[in-house]
């Protein structure tokens, strides 16, 4: 048979199930996930330049191009519809 498991293992507990303040004595464990940040090196810092160098010779801006918004009757500065 199982042992009864402590109250902080059972999952969620009412508050009558544990002892009051019980939370603030214990030292809660939990892990967190993070991100590895990149290592920048010089190879990755000319292999940025070479990159921002050939979208000036381009000309190739990454512009977003504008969309046309639908139309859905409502003039500008006006109240919306009820």
């Amino acid at each position: 048979m199982l042992a009864k498991q402590p109250w902080q293992m059972i999952g969620e507990t009412k508050g009558t199930a544990h002892p009051i303040n019980s939370l603030l004595e214990a030292a809660p464990k939990f892990e967190v996930a993070t991100k590895i940040t990149p290592t920048i090196t010089v190879k990755h810092t000319e292999n940025l330049e070479e990159m921002i160098k050939r979208h000036i010779l381009v000309e190739d801006w990454d512009d977003v191009a504008p969309c046309e918004l639908p139309d859905i009757g409502i003039k500008k500065n006006s109240e919306l519809p009820e």
